[in-house]
């Protein structure tokens, strides 16, 4: 494959990815504010309008980080668009394409790249984040990935730096620049891989003790399946890994997926923000001490380990639309069942 008709075929996948991303994040965030707004209201005398019960938003994590998304990812599309015009049209009077997305010095490249680089470290703090949530915000289990994160800062301004100096003749695949891209590949890999293992693990311990127990109605393992690709952001380290073997082998296609990541980073996180907006979680049946059916609404994470004879249900209740991301757990002793018992 030859590099002009690599960067074209990703231009064109980035215009597709993009529009899906500002489709799913606008979506997000009319569904987040729409949720502030009937708490709002639910606990107001006076009814409150849109924008007034919109200003709280600020303080939500997961509103600040789709913002920060959309205009870091728009950005990069923008300046995507631009170097397709200038080779085609304005370098050397578009006959010298080639060279033109060759050379990686270009003050655009660096700023894409700079994008790409911040988009890959936003996506990576989100999946730190819902991680340390999950594990009832353990600090010690966030700890290795806070290590990995820093390490792709690091690694990515190497990177920058070393653009900036590369000379038109010289290869992306020279050994320069392809210390540093292995260190940007090997942290974010390390981050999405531990931060999906955790949260898979998590989810999938929770779920088990609660069919076990009986806890759980039968026909939810699409669902469970679903949330454990949206909360371990699985689409962005498979696209990582597709990246990681295109430039391994040297090959032009290494340009597809860093053009078309910071889409693919922003869609991935937006499938978690549309999953809090629509506000999905498990309906679990339980039974109360006299036998009578109660419902109850527990994220799958955020049960406790069960017990052979006596299960003490603890609720975790995650707010994601009032302001910073916060759970406030609340223990039911009161709801103590009795589990095996005649």
């Amino acid at each position: 494959m030859s590099i002009l008709s690599v960067n074209i075929a990703a231009s064109n996948l980035e215009g597709a990815l993009f529009g899906i991303f500002l489709a799913l994040a606008i979506a997000s965030l009319c569904l987040l504010v729409h949720r502030r707004w009937k708490e709002v209201n639910a606990h107001s005398v006076v009814p409150v309008g849109w924008l007034v019960s919109a200003k709280g938003m600020w303080r939500s994590t997961l509103f600040v980080a789709t913002i920060f998304f959309i205009i870091q990812i728009s950005a990069h599309w923008i300046i995507g668009v631009t170097r397709m015009f200038d080779a085609f049209l304005y370098y050397e009077d578009g006959t010298k394409a080639s060279a033109y997305y060759a050379n990686l010095r270009k003050p655009l490249e660096v700023a894409r790249t700079a994008l790409l680089i911040l988009t890959l470290f936003t996506g990576d703090l989100v999946l730190v984040h819902r991680m340390w949530i999950v594990w009832n915000r353990r600090t010690l289990i966030a700890i290795p990935t806070c290590v990995t994160s820093l390490g792709l800062i690091t690694s990515g301004i190497g990177v920058l730096y070393q653009f900036s100096r590369h000379s038109p003749t010289d290869s992306i695949f020279t050994k320069k620049i392809t210390d540093w891209v292995i260190g940007v590949v090997v942290s974010t890999l390390l981050t999405k891989i531990y931060g999906t293992a955790m949260i898979s693990y998590r989810i999938y311990v929770v779920n088990k003790a609660l069919k076990d127990n009986g806890l759980q109605r039968g026909g939810q393992s699409i669902l469970e399946i679903l949330m454990i690709f949206v909360e371990s952001s699985t689409l962005s380290t498979a696209w990582t890994i597709f990246f990681a073997i295109a430039y391994a082998s040297k090959s032009a296609l290494q340009s597809l997926p860093t053009s078309c990541s910071p889409a693919v980073n922003g869609i991935a996180f937006m499938l978690i923000t549309v999953r809090v907006g629509l506000g999905w979680d498990l309906q679990l049946g339980i039974t109360g001490p006299q036998d009578r059916p109660e419902t109850a609404t527990l994220a799958p994470f955020q049960a406790y380990p069960l017990r052979a004879i006596r299960l003490t249900v603890t609720t975790t209740v995650e707010r994601e639309t009032d302001f910073a991301l916060t759970s406030t757990s609340q223990k039911q002793s009161d709801n103590a069942l009795d589990i095996g018992k005649d």
